[in-house]
């Protein structure tokens, strides 16, 4: 559905602008990630609130999105994939953030995750896809050094959490910038592969049966 409507609106504006079929591509893209990005908050937010895990549910995605955006990653191949999958991590992570730890636990936790994103954005970001792809040494620098402001400024954040004693909003944060940092990595890559390889397992024996 997402795609189909995109479709038609990318074409209503090429029309408009009288846009060649390269461009209408690159609107009918945009369109894609603006429509299923709003779709996939709705329902986080929707779902989150169900299940009473609002705040740090919105605490993980504050930090996951911004590094995502910067640092780019590895994605599924499908949107309703990307949709499941993502919406599921969001909800399992903002619960896994209710927990209680320690406010030492989630200094360190902190202080680990920022020098390891600090490795990873160095070593990997901003990663390629096959729609995003950036060749540009100058454009390359540019991006890291966006990614790794992105991370401090969170970072700093999370600190001043703790030290207010907002300890589960910290953690939720903390995940965010573990799990965007690690889908920048070819670990990711590899792990959503394997997930894709194995929904595809899945879809192909429910068309056999």
């Amino acid at each position: 559905m997402v795609r189909q409507v995109s479709e038609s609106l990318a074409c209503l504006l090429g029309e408009e602008l009288s846009a060649d079929l390269d461009r209408i591509d690159v609107f009918r893209y945009a369109f894609e990630i603006i429509l299923g990005g709003t779709i996939k908050f709705i329902l986080t937010v929707l779902l989150s609130y169900v299940f009473g895990i609002f705040k740090t549910t919105m605490f993980f995605i504050i930090s996951y999105i911004p590094l995502r955006h910067f640092g780019g990653g590895v994605h599924l191949s499908t949107y309703y994939r990307c949709l499941t999958v993502g919406l599921t991590m969001f909800l399992l992570l903002g619960k896994l953030a209710m927990l209680q730890v320690g406010s030492k636990f989630v200094f360190w936790a902190i202080i680990i995750v920022f020098l390891l994103g600090v490795y990873i954005i160095i070593k990997w970001a901003p990663a390629r896809t096959a729609k995003k792809s950036i060749e540009s040494k100058g454009k390359i620098l540019n991006q890291k050094r966006k990614t790794f402001t992105i991370l401090t400024l969170i970072s700093i954040v999370n600190i001043t959490l703790v030290k207010f004693n907002f300890i589960n909003y910290a953690f939720a944060s903390v995940l965010g910038i573990l799990f965007s940092s690690f889908f920048i990595t070819p670990y990711g890559y590899r792990a959503m592969y394997a997930i894709d390889n194995i929904l595809n397992k899945l879809q192909g024996g429910i068309k056999n049966v």
